[in-house]
């Protein structure tokens, strides 16, 4: 991954231009592991301090929707 034009496009013409079938392997064993976290909910996964939030809570949360509004 030299081309700094294609730095971070991890998608399916990313796989396609691993060269050695060991590197495609490895590629999808990160891709089944780490994934890209939504717009919606990057928010409540790394920017609040709760742990965990009810269903009614989550709805009501000031926080994600001021999130969302920016």
């Amino acid at each position: 991954m030299k081309d700094p034009n294609n730095l971070g496009a991890f998608d399916g013409q990313y796989f396609e231009r691993r060269k050695r079938p060991v590197g495609r392997l490895l590629f999808w064993l990160r891709s089944l592991v780490i994934q890209d976290v939504p717009p919606g909910t990057a928010h409540c996964e790394f920017g609040c301090r709760k742990l965990e939030c009810s269903r009614e809570l989550w709805d009501t949360c000031q926080n994600r929707l001021d999130a969302a509004k920016r």
